[in-house]
């Protein structure tokens, strides 16, 4: 991901001595960390012996790749036989299909549907300054650092010795403090429930506009495209051939970046509203939920009109998948043409993705009736 995932490890890094007020987290990174050269198979297995957290970065490829699927093992394995928790922490950065399978036979996807994962399937779309993902960043180095500390009081080792088991953290420090269970924020960096609900509300009418706009633009590349289709028609009743249309499709690559342009944006913001958005839906719903009793046909409504949010959004989605998919077959047409494309490609893909934390909105409605 052109050193995405390096930087995160490094602004994981730069947090965690943050948090912990100065204790410093080691990182081997295999991609980073190995030399040209190097017995890299013996270096990963050295590391994986001194290692306290395995943070695997969860994409298709990762279950395909034999080394990746023996670190997982090893690392397991090695925790299991010295008694000690296993600290694997999965990032989630894009869907697995088999990871939705409750019985797979396969050993290593079975391990990693059963750790708590943190979900960047959006978040990995995001600009690195941008709040949602400084906020992520501090998330996964607070329960690192919650984690660590859980680990050195319940190992052989004592507090005193400022060292878990595997001796890479250094000193830690204090006890943990309390979290947040929604955000995995202490408590006293936690943002109060109405502070959510505000921001949520900020976020929720910019989400609209920024889907209207979006909308706008997909229906100006749709005029775009059928123009130059037009042209093609046109070009090849004229006997140009396929010099005619290679003309075509490079004057529609120049008029298609200043869309493309427009969708990176406009994508990024929806997926920065949409992360603001989602904790705020999930705890009106939890407080609605529990006042119910109040005024029943109101939650209800409520409720309604959740749900078809999430349908609605749903059949964009699929719309939406429909545009990637053309627009990856025409991505070999013409190497010009192919640029703005793939780069309007990527950006709608962030809203497919993003549809996830919207279904989860009717999956907390869901909850409340299950357990009513």
């Amino acid at each position: 991901m052109h050193g995405a995932i390096r930087r995160l490890a490094e602004h994981v890094q730069d947090e965690y001595e943050l948090l912990s007020g100065g204790s410093e987290l080691e990182l081997f990174f295999d991609g980073a960390s190995l030399k040209w050269g190097d017995n890299w198979r013996d270096r990963i297995q050295s590391a994986l012996e001194d290692t306290t957290f395995l943070i695997p970065i969860i994409t298709p490829r990762f279950f395909k790749s034999k080394e990746c699927r023996r670190e997982l093992m090893v690392f397991a394995e090695k925790a299991d036989h010295l008694g000690l928790q296993r600290l694997i922490m999965p990032l989630y950065f894009a869907d697995v299909r088999a990871l939705e399978d409750k019985e797979t036979g396969d050993a290593a996807v079975e391990l990693i549907a059963s750790c708590q994962h943190e979900d960047w399937r959006t978040l990995r779309f995001l600009d690195e300054t941008v709040q949602p993902y400084r906020v992520a960043v501090n998330r996964l180095a607070t329960r690192l650092l919650e984690l660590t500390r859980g680990s050195l009081y319940s190992g052989s080792e004592s507090a005193e010795d400022g060292k878990s088991g595997a001796g890479t953290m250094g000193k830690i420090g204090n006890a943990p403090t309390s979290t947040d269970a929604a955000t995995g924020v202490p408590e006293e960096q936690s943002a109060g429930v109405v502070d959510l609900l505000a921001a949520g509300e900020e976020a929720f009418p910019r989400l609209v506009d920024t889907i209207t706009s979006i909308g706008g633009e997909i229906e100006a590349v749709g005029n775009i495209t059928a123009s130059a289709t037009d042209e093609i028609k046109s070009s090849d009743a004229a006997g140009k051939g396929f010099r005619g249309r290679l003309l075509v499709m490079n004057r529609l690559a120049q008029t298609l970046g200043a869309p493309a342009n427009e969708l990176e944006g406009l994508t990024s913001k929806y997926a920065a509203d949409l992360l603001v958005l989602d904790p705020a839906m999930k705890e009106l719903i939890r407080l609605l939920g529990n006042e119910s009793e109040d005024d029943p046909r109101a939650v209800q409504e409520f409720f309604e009109t959740v749900r078809s949010m999430v349908a609605n959004s749903a059949n964009a989605a699929e719309s939406i998948k429909g545009m990637i998919a053309v627009m990856e077959d025409n991505e070999r047409f013409s190497r010009e043409l192919g640029v703005p494309l793939k780069r309007m490609r990527v950006s709608l893909q962030s809203m497919v993705d993003g549809q996830q934390l919207i279904e989860s909105w009717q999956e907390s409605i869901d909850g409340l009736d299950d357990n009513a």
